[in-house]
């Protein structure tokens, strides 16, 4: 009887559900928990068993996230996200000869270029001859185009 009753306990504390709700700004986004397609956010009353979980969330043009939670036993669960918006800026040097960097990432130095970059505050640093001749706070919050001169 004893060991039935371990058994039973066990099964029953195993079987436990957390009811989820999860939410994202924006709406419409791609939910994958443990390797597993969950629909698209927002996405209300998803049963998981308590314990650890990785939640992946996608959308075009968004920066993706990946998480990872430990649920305890509980009846519910609220989870929100806000993801940060990928924008396209253009970006056009009117000066010859300089090398352009931001966020310590890949350089260029084409006068005209396309890239793509995250919302938020970006570090610019501009070489001349190997040495460095400005450095610029820039913050992206939309798609933009950036003309850069030294003067």
């Amino acid at each position: 009887m004893k060991n039935f009753i371990y058994i039973f306990l066990h099964f029953t504390i195993s079987m436990a559900q957390v009811n989820v709700n999860l939410e994202s700004i924006p709406i419409g986004v791609t939910i994958i928990i443990d390797s597993k397609p969950a629909g698209v956010t927002p996405q209300y009353n998803l049963q998981l068993t308590p314990g650890i979980h990785s939640i992946e969330l996608s959308k075009e043009n968004f920066v993706p996230i990946k998480w990872k939670t430990v649920l305890q036993e509980a009846v519910k669960a609220e989870l929100s996200f806000r993801m940060k918006a990928i924008h396209e800026i253009r970006f056009i040097s009117k000066e010859n000869g300089l090398r352009f960097q931001f966020d310590g990432q890949a350089i260029w130095s084409d006068k005209r270029v396309i890239l793509k970059l995250e919302e938020g505050e970006h570090d610019l640093v501009v070489f001349k001859a190997g040495a460095i001749v400005d450095q610029k706070s820039v913050i992206i919050s939309e798609p933009t185009k950036i003309i850069y001169s030294l003067k």
